[in-house]
């Protein structure tokens, strides 16, 4: 039977050797999609990988040799025998000398990668960067290769003769310098990307992508610390095997990630494309077909494929020409460059294609804005924001006059008609009406330095969100026995956090539509931090629970205010970049949090999964009070007062405790059938309902607008969206606890273990990206990835004490691919169905409804 260190090793060496070879045929994919040939990084990073699969077979083949390989770390003993591990120390040899191959081989793809894409920028740097980089390599083979002499005293000691330098010092130096170098290389592009000429929300993004690669300097230091082992010889093998291993892997994955943004621009683009379909299929009654068919899509994507990301030129006099055969637009074709081509043809209207002065007006400002018309040609002509449109907007277009509205790439657009050309419709740096020559309103957004610095500090808020979110599950056994603490205690620990997080969003958002988002914004923050303290001050289990309901409080406020915060301070165009850094920050966090708390807790320094949390608060707390400003309306406090759907709140909050209490103690404090459970149960099923009726019915500011749920492919949205959510936390909650009670694996281990399903959900995305891109359909999306979904959850039920690593691994992987599919295929749906005018509503109720399958999920 393998030892535990057999099993680690074998563990991680096929979890990481899966992940890379899936980041590698999705950067080969990306370049043949995006037709720009592979070029001389690539091949380096498939190299790389091939190393990295040699590598790993050299390391299982010792493991499987030698299960007890760990022993060796006592071989410094005159009284140690060599013996019984000869095949596993000579393996262990080989593997450090292909070390400095692989990362040396991923390291020159990275700076080609700079070359390729900076080009005369970093000329320079590229070359220093490139000796130290081979310099590097020569001194850790050679090195390396005669760390013993002859060779062999490596693996039979002092029998063999000669001499052996002090291995340990030399790993601690060559880990530290590889530190270093890779400190440099990440930094490198930055100061470029800074001086492009792009908006500074992009500049964020782009190099919030290149700085993903800061994981790797994480995993480099933890490899250093946990394999130097004081006082020896020679390093901890058994550690510094595993996380070398997870180095490497974790190094190819990020020196992908920046070669998928065509992808997901293409992704971006597909969703664009589908929205303006769906909403172009409810407004025109002639056209046919679902907006999530192929037929529905190539119908109207003469409207819908107007502009893709990227920077927007001026059109040419002869593309604004009045004429009764037709109006031109502006797309993108294969190689990236502007053309035209035929929008609409009408021989009894002149069609005036508005959207090329939106596009001249705006292109430096990048505010998202939409015109409006009456009915009677231009008499008045309107630029305002999306999110300030009456429903009457939408919902009763005048038909005669407007062909279409439609959102691409986050610009709404709306296409008029009109008998008459009205007067001045050149392009200019000033629009105006034909009525009264008044210039119409547009309001810019130009992000400047203290807008960056407000992104910052929230963002490095929601990373310590998802830290505390995840690291808890794998800490959770360690907590409990320190705090002697049974399993419901324990079992609260974690639902009561999402319990309370669920509960308060909607109030946090109607509160804040009173006193403003950043006061409840910084009161959400010092929820959090109270909560913090109190978690990791507890000596008992009902100081824990405190602390935790009082941390899920503030983290609910600090989720639903960002995404309003984005909603409200970002325009639709900018808006993607900005949920794409909120997504990368939560997927950094859930990443590594397990692998924290799994740290922590082993090193029985599990408070430390809390006053982590303190340092990243204040760096927030700190910058929003700075940077963040926001306009507000001046109002005395009693009109603020007057606004509060008092009754509405209390009905909800009351109704949602009572019916989620009892799913968290239900078959665990207390039996299905007790009156403990029914009775709070019933009461809170009929007070939601009440709820529901009070809102529709009679509340004048209701804090959940009933007019979303008329929509019936709305409602099935979201049904799929809570489905979805709550099978994914169930995952994520209890089979880290599978591993660690069944499996006896360590915390660490624990949370490595989960990477299969958890890193396989984002490269799953992509491929219903590609495919979605390619078809024009995304149902396809639902339907196939509920399948799989069903097929991997049910496989997981036989997980077992003698499930072998391989066979759970292949277990772990259908529910992520399923749960990748569902991923963007929900968000398709929703986008989809949503009506125009609630967009900034819907998407903060999509958010209560994620934390609300969250707690669902956890306590069922």
């Amino acid at each position: 039977m393998q030892t535990e260190n057999s099993q680690h090793t074998t563990t991680v060496a096929l979890i990481v050797t899966i992940l890379a070879v899936i980041a590698v045929a999705l950067r080969f994919v990306t370049r043949r999609l995006t037709k720009a040939g592979i070029a001389a990084d690539d091949w380096w990073i498939l190299m790389g990988l091939l190393l990295l699969i040699i590598t790993g077979a050299v390391l299982l083949y010792g493991v499987k040799s030698d299960p007890n390989g760990g022993e060796t770390i006592n071989r410094d003993s005159p009284t140690f025998d060599y013996t019984p591990h000869v095949v596993y120390l000579q393996m262990s040899w080989a593997a450090a000398i292909l070390y400095f191959s692989v990362v040396t081989a991923i390291k020159i793809s990275i700076l080609l990668m700079y070359r390729r894409i900076f080009s005369a920028s970093l000329v320079r740097s590229f070359w220093v960067f490139m000796g130290l980089v081979v310099v590097w390599w020569l001194v850790g083979t050679v090195a390396t290769c005669i760390s013993c002499v002859p060779a062999s005293r490596f693996w039979t000691g002092p029998s063999a003769g000669g001499w052996c330098f002090n291995f340990n010092i030399y790993w601690m130096v060559m880990g530290l310098i590889e530190i270093i170098v890779d400190i440099g290389i990440l930094v490198l592009p930055i100061g470029v990307v800074v001086g492009l000429q792009m908006p500074n929300s992009q500049k964020i993004l782009v190099a919030g992508i290149f700085l993903l690669g800061s994981f790797v300097v994480i995993t480099g230091v933890v490899r250093v610390v946990l394999g130097y082992a004081p006082g020896s010889q020679n390093v901890d093998f058994p550690r510094a095997e595993l996380w070398s291993t997870v180095h490497v892997g974790m190094a190819i994955v990020c020196a992908c990630l920046p070669n998928f943004r065509p992808l997901l621009n293409r992704i971006t683009a597909s969703a664009r494309r589908l929205y303006g379909s769906a909403i172009t299929s409810d407004r025109n009654p002639n056209a046919s077909g679902s907006s999530g068919s192929r037929s529905g899509v190539s119908k109207n994507k003469n409207a819908a494929e107007l502009m893709t990301l990227g920077n927007i030129r001026r059109p040419k006099p002869n593309e604004l020409e009045d004429t009764n055969a037709d109006t031109r637009r502006l797309t993108r074709n294969g190689s990236g460059d502007l053309e035209s081509r035929s929008l609409v043809k009408s021989r009894q209207a002149k069609v005036i294609n508005l959207t090329f002065l939106i596009a001249d007006k705006m292109e430096n400002s990048g505010k998202l804005c939409l015109l409006r018309t009456s009915q009677n040609n231009f008499t008045t002509l309107q630029v305002k924001p999306l999110d300030s449109l009456d429903a009457h907007s939408f919902n009763h277009p005048p038909q005669d006059y407007i062909q279409g509205v439609h959102e691409i790439w986050g610009w709404a657009v709306v296409f008029f008609l009109t008998k008459s050309s009205p007067a001045g419709m050149a392009p200019s740096t000033t629009i105006t009406t034909n009525a009264d020559d008044r210039p119409m309103e547009v309001v810019t957004f130009s992000p400047g330095k203290r807008y960056i610095a407000a992104c910052i500090s929230i963002l490095s808020v929601n990373l310590a969100c998802a830290l505390d979110a995840t690291t808890i599950a794998v800490a959770l056994p360690a907590i409990s026995e320190a705090l002697n603490g049974n399993a419901i205690e324990a079992f609260w620990a974690g639902t009561s956090f999402l319990l309370t997080s669920t509960i308060w969003q909607p109030i946090f958002v109607a509160f804040s539509h009173v006193f403003g988002r950043k006061p409840l914004l910084l009161f959400s923050l010092i929820l959090f931090t109270i909560g913090s303290v109190l978690g990791g001050a507890a000596h008992n289990t009902a100081t824990l629970l405190t602390g935790r309901c009082i941390q899920g409080s503030g983290v609910g406020g600090i989720l639903v205010l960002t995404e309003a915060l984005i909603t409200d301070t970002v325009p639709l165009r900018q808006r993607g970049n900005a949920m794409a850094s909120l997504g990368v920050v939560w997927a950094v966090g859930s990443v590594t949090g397990p692998l924290i708390g799994g740290a922590l807790a082993n090193r029985n320094a599990w408070r430390w999964v809390f006053y982590l949390n303190l340092p990243i608060i204040a760096v927030g707390f700190v910058g929003c009070v700075w940077f963040l400003q926001l306009e507000r309306k001046e109002r005395t406090f009693e009109e603020k007062l007057s606004e509060i759907d008092y009754i509405g709140s209390i009905i909800f909050v009351g109704s949602l405790t009572s019916f989620l209490i009892p799913l968290t103690w239900g078959g665990v404090a207390y039996s299905w059938k007790s009156w403990h459970t029914l009775v709070p149960l019933l009461l809170g099923a009929v007070g939601l309902l009440g709820f529901c009726a009070y809102e529709g019915m009679v509340a004048q500011k209701p804090i959940l607008p009933t007019r979303l749920f008329r929509n019936p492919s709305s409602n099935i949205a979201y049904l799929c969206t809570f489905l979805h959510g709550m099978i994914l936390w169930t995952i994520v909650y209890y089979v880290p606890l599978y591993f660690m009670s069944v499996q006896s694996y360590t915390s660490v281990m624990a949370g490595i273990a989960a990477l299969p399903e958890t890193l396989t959900i984002a490269p799953f995305a992509i491929v219903f990206g590609i495919i979605a891109t390619k078809t024009g359909s995304y149902r396809w999306g639902l339907w196939i990835g509920w399948a799989i979904t069903a097929f991997g959850c049910g496989m997981l039920y036989l997980l077992d004490v003698g499930t072998s690593v391989f066979c759970w691994i292949f277990l772990m992987l259908g529910s992520g691919i399923g749960m990748g599919l569902l991923y963007p295929a929900l968000s398709l749906a929703i986008q989809a169905s949503a009506p125009v005018e609630d967009a900034a509503t819907a998407a903060r109720l999509f958010t209560f409804f994620r934390a609300l399958d969250q707690t669902v999920g956890v306590a069922i």
